[in-house]
């Protein structure tokens, strides 16, 4: 048993080590280009971009319908059905992705933003049309497969980046730079499907839409659409109302800070896309679910520790050589938003666990009540403190919501909640795991 244990998790890492390099080189190429097109814009257009951006991106959840998590887990545990599950997983993102499109541009209007930021919003939610070709990502994710993939997402980054550097000595429009990230995003699925017919491990069975699984989807991700929602609306809320309320100089700093302080999510995201098969596998074995959800929670919580460490001693100085004095500003606001980043981590242990025994409906509480504390946080201090108002309610809402929880389900899911208090103090058990695997290799 711990011999297959020892190997399900190295299978594990190993995908993450070509997911994570791939957006690692994605994501030092976007952060270059992003510094260089945000001198170049300045607060305001800046602003203007997040604005149009935080607005497309609020019904995003609808475009995915909930399903990455339920797509990936039902890859793993009925391989054998793959092709079914893979063709009605694109069904229903096709029809969330036209609804999202509508319902985005209804709120837009309904929002009273200026006709250039409309515009803007329609560009950014074209991609909600092709968004049922993540499919075939989850699919790499599942199959722990992703070389080829994160490859070739790496070519089109670097490709892109010079096409977006351009636009600068140019004098390209803000349009240019909106357009060229859309386009950027639809290459990198297109992608995922070329890699998929050029790779030898497809879907099993034949390849048609299921409508009863669509329904048993559709119901096992409702709980997880309202989630999304409650997600969404926490995530960018803060965003949407420092446009209304500070105007778009105000939240371009913002946008900068949070872009910083969220560049390194991808980490602890890919892991765990990579861990929840290993771990879906392994549920019915408590000790061994546990051990590993032991593991993955010191190394995500860790990763958080380091990240928020690093901006605290470096990020002043950081934001000023990269974005110049006209950002000075976004320091004192990433200074507090980075640190939401380890609770961030400190969820995932829990949502996985919470998705793996099919427990949605909890999911959908505790991100409705964060989105509500969330929405109050911010109308209290965004009108007192501005900006940094709103990295404050951040933070105190990821801290509010991880620590509820722990208190008022302790009964129900008591195992998960230790596994989550140890993985604030990962740093001895951190040190043990690569001790071993140094041990075991010599």
């Amino acid at each position: 048993m711990k011999a297959d244990e020892k190997n399900e998790t190295q299978k594990a890492l190993k995908n993450s080590v070509w997911v994570i390099l791939s957006k690692i080189i994605n994501i030092v190429i976007g952060l270059f280009a992003s510094i260089l097109v945000t001198r170049y814009l300045g607060a305001e257009q800046k602003g203007i971009m997040a604005d149009a951006s935080a607005i497309s991106s609020l019904f995003g959840f609808i475009a995915g319908f909930g399903i990455m998590d339920i797509l990936i887990s039902k890859f793993a545990s009925e391989y054998q059905k793959s092709g079914i599950i893979a063709a009605t997983g694109m069904f229903l993102m096709l029809l969330g992705g036209s609804l999202a499109f509508v319902v985005t541009l209804a709120f837009a209007l309904c929002l009273g933003v200026t006709r250039q930021v409309f515009i803007y919003v329609v560009i950014c939610t074209l991609p909600y049309f092709y968004h049922f070709l993540f499919v075939f990502e989850y699919w790499f994710y599942s199959r722990s497969n992703s070389k080829s993939y994160a490859i070739a997402q790496s070519i089109i980054h670097i490709i892109i980046l010079f096409v977006r550097v351009a636009g600068v000595p140019l004098k390209a429009p803000l349009t240019f730079f909106i357009v060229i990230t859309i386009l950027e995003s639809a290459l990198v699925e297109i992608s995922a499907l070329v890699c998929y017919k050029k790779s030898d491990d497809h879907f099993i069975g034949s390849f048609c839409v299921d409508f009863n699984l669509a329904k048993e989807m559709a119901k096992l991700a409702l709980p997880m659409i309202l989630s999304g929602f409650a997600s969404a609306v926490y995530l960018k809320i803060d965003q949407i109302m420092i446009g209304k309320l500070m105007g778009h100089v105000e939240l371009g700093l913002y946008s900068v800070a949070v872009t910083l302080a969220e560049y390194w999510y991808f980490v602890p995201s890919s892991l765990n896309s990579s861990f929840l098969p290993v771990l879906s596998s392994n549920a019915g074995d408590e000790n061994a679910y546990y051990n590993r959800l032991q593991k993955f929670a010191d190394l995500v919580v860790f990763i958080g520790y380091i990240a928020a460490i690093g901006v605290m001693i470096c990020g002043r100085w950081g934001i000023n050589l990269l974005y110049g004095s006209e950002f000075d500003g976004s320091a004192a606001i990433l200074m507090i938003y980075i640190w939401s980043g380890v609770f961030t981590c400190l969820a995932l242990p829990a949502n996985s666990t919470y998705l793996i025994k099919k427990d949605t409906k909890l999911i959908l509480i505790i991100n409705i009540a964060g989105a509500l504390i969330n929405f109050l946080l911010n109308l209290l201090l965004i009108q007192q403190l501005g900006a940094i108002g709103a990295a404050l309610a951040t933070l105190l809402e990821y801290m509010i919501v991880a620590f509820g929880q722990m208190i008022i389900l302790r009964g129900k899911y008591r195992k998960l909640y230790i596994t989550q208090l140890k993985s604030l103090f990962p740093f001895v058990r951190i040190a043990k795991y690569g001790y071993e695997a140094i041990s075991s290799r010599m």
